[in-house]
């Protein structure tokens, strides 16, 4: 479906953190760096040839030769089973020769792996020890004029993309004062210093339970913003969006999706990649233990 519109779905398995789901599996907790089940331990053995065997299981679905192997957010990383390893070596180096591994698989899958970076600024010197097909994702999804981070991947030599975000997730509505200027700004620095792409994401934090619909909006403002360098006014671009989506009425609709977008920016409601709005979805009604 997505290669007849000239789409390549590019696969996503989490190689490192974010394995909460598998881990808490009695029959793989074993694999767990600490008791938090969060990530897979790195000095363990069995890691490798539980990854060989899923990437084995997983990636026949897919034609694209990219394989997206997460590895963000290990934030337990040296609190538990590699704790030795990491007191000797260093977190960085052990976090490097972890991807080095999952390298060496993918490459045995007929796949080269893109990853986050955000671990890998920590330790900015390791980067250019990472093998020279390696991509490098470089996110971020707070409103700036400047991301500093896009020029320490460039002076890398590793090929990367930039990764701003729709602000869809755990809010009511769309963040949009948010996402404009995240994605304007990255889509810019990431042509000024040699992106080789743009990845407008949209999670699903508990679920996705923010509608499709509402998500549009950032998904075509993300590939408008991509194409033209972050060059295109926000107005020109809800003029049109409005037309295409809404017809003639658009400007109007397009005027109440900002309105609301602004609620989020209400004194009490911001929160870090969040809006306290989406509070008054999932509190419980009855006691409001969550609403101040």
């Amino acid at each position: 479906y997505a290669r007849r519109r000239h789409v390549e779905l590019m696969p996503n398995l989490q190689s490192f953190g974010h394995c909460a789901h598998i881990l808490g599996m009695p029959e793989y907790e074993h694999l767990a760096e600490s008791a938090a089940l969060w990530s897979l331990c790195p000095t363990d053995e069995a890691t490798y040839a539980f990854l060989d065997d899923l990437y084995a299981d997983f990636l026949p679905a897919f034609s694209s030769s990219t394989l997206n192997v997460g590895c963000d957010e290990t934030w337990d990383l040296g609190k538990g089973r590699s704790a030795e390893a990491v007191a000797e070596e260093g977190v960085g180096r052990v976090y490097l020769e972890h991807i080095r591994r999952l390298h060496q698989l993918a490459k045995g899958h007929f796949r080269h792996i893109q990853l986050w970076g955000d671990i890998l600024l920590r330790h900015p010197d390791l980067v250019r020890e990472l093998p020279e097909d390696v991509t490098l994702l470089d996110w971020h999804y707070h409103a700036s004029d400047d991301y500093p981070s896009v020029r320490v991947f460039a002076e890398s030599g590793r090929p990367f993309w930039v990764c701003p975000g729709t602000s869809s997730w755990n809010t009511l509505f769309p963040r949009i004062e948010n996402a404009n200027p995240n994605i304007r700004t990255l889509a810019r620095l990431g042509v000024e210093h040699g992106a080789q792409g743009l990845l407008n994401t949209d999670w699903g934090d508990g679920g996705h339970y923010q509608p499709m619909g509402q998500c549009w909006y950032g998904y075509i403002y993300g590939a408008e913003q991509a194409w033209s360098g972050g060059t295109t006014d926000d107005l020109e671009f809800d003029e049109r969006f409005g037309l295409l989506f809404f017809g003639r009425d658009g400007n109007r609709v397009v005027g109440a999706m900002r309105a609301l977008a602004r609620l989020n920016a209400l004194p009490g409601m911001p929160l870090r990649n969040a809006s306290r709005s989406i509070y008054a979805l999932l509190d419980e009604p009855l006691v409001g233990e969550t609403i101040e």
